[in-house]
């Protein structure tokens, strides 16, 4: 049977309804060191979500450490068991962070935030990666003639590598539905005034399978700042996902937009869906299926991630929110993707 995979409560806890995270307007997208504004990057077994030109207040580790490059900057995070955010400014200062707080515009300033890795729930957990067995064979010969005998031992060691199958034809999205809580969501809501929720639509909305949908929302004070929300997952190499899922715009004034990414290994923000603001169905939740994203064969990864951004425009001053359920990633038959 395969195993479920879910967020240690203590990593998930650790980014609560507070974790302040979303692109800002009119961002440069590779000003970020040459690392575009929402896509990812590891180092150090740990992987970080890119933000540029933002900043947020508070929560240092300590003073700022001076003279690094950005990269070295998120290593030295990687590095620091406390550490779940880093702001890198002009001047090539590096500030650590142990939480995370309000998001303000700085031009030329980065940020990185830690996004925890799936594990199991179980001691099962499907591994993508071989395992060796050593196994030993004695073979006894004995040759005679009318006055002799004699015996020849040969002990022959073999190698056997087997692989634990991935789950190639398993969902890999848990609680795509929100039916069970936010876990293990993680929500990035974007200022003080924006919100990433669970909120129950009622049963005059087509298309909500049960009562809970996931809603990015924003006050009438927010300046229209994006609502994000990412899973951590495990994706077979070799295997083609089809991501699907139903939707809604809930707006009076302004718009809305929407737009799903995929990522595995380098290709950390692949766009496979995305619902422009002339894109919506009123007053309905609507199913929408993106594009294909393949996971190359010979991949040396198997830890992806799932991201979905709600974007807002114009009508500034009036409440905004989108809705979300019915998240589903279906390995694709017959699909072969080419090898790394």
């Amino acid at each position: 049977m395969l195993s479920k995979f879910t967020f240690a409560a203590a990593a998930f806890l650790s980014f609560s309804n507070a974790f302040a995270l979303g692109p800002l307007p009119k961002r440069d997208s590779s000003s970020c060191h040459g690392y575009a504004d929402g896509s990812t990057y590891t180092t150090g077994g740990k992987k970080f979500l890119l933000s540029t030109d933002v900043v947020k207040s508070t929560n240092n580790l300590g003073g700022p450490i001076w003279d690094l490059s950005f990269t070295e900057c998120v290593a030295a995070c990687a590095a620091d068991p406390d550490c779940v955010d880093l702001a890198y400014t002009g001047g090539s200062v590096c500030y650590l962070k142990k939480g995370l707080g309000v998001p303000f515009a700085e031009d030329g300033t980065c940020d990185a935030v830690l996004i925890p890795e799936p594990i199991s729930s179980s001691t099962d957990l499907p591994a993508c990666s071989p395992t060796t067995a050593i196994s030993t064979a004695t073979i006894t010969e004995s040759a005679s003639t009318s006055t002799t005998t004699a015996t020849s031992t040969l002990t022959v060691t073999a190698l056997t590598t087997t692989t634990t199958a991935c789950p190639t034809t398993t969902d890999p999205i848990i609680n795509g539905s929100f039916e069970s809580g936010m876990a293990p969501w993680m929500p990035l809501p974007g200022g003080t005034d924006g919100y990433v929720e669970r909120a129950s639509p009622g049963t005059n909305y087509k298309g909500s399978d049960q009562a809970w949908v996931i809603r990015g929302r924003i006050d009438a004070t927010n300046p229209n700042l994006n609502q994000t929300f990412v899973q951590s997952l495990i994706l077979c190499p070799g295997t083609t996902y089809r991501l699907t899922f139903t939707a809604r715009r809930n707006l009076y004034s302004g718009q809305s937009s929407l737009q799903a990414f995929l990522g595995a290994g380098p290709d950390a923000a692949v766009v496979v869906a995305t619902i422009p603001v002339s894109g919506w169905t009123s007053d309905t939740m609507v199913t929408y299926t993106g594009s294909d994203f393949a996971v190359p064969a010979g991949a040396q990864y198997s830890a992806g991630i799932v991201r979905f951004t709600i974007g807002f425009a114009q009508g500034t001053g009036y409440q905004k929110d989108t809705w979300v359920d019915n998240v589903k990633l279906t390995p694709v038959v017959g699909a072969t993707p080419s090898a790394s």
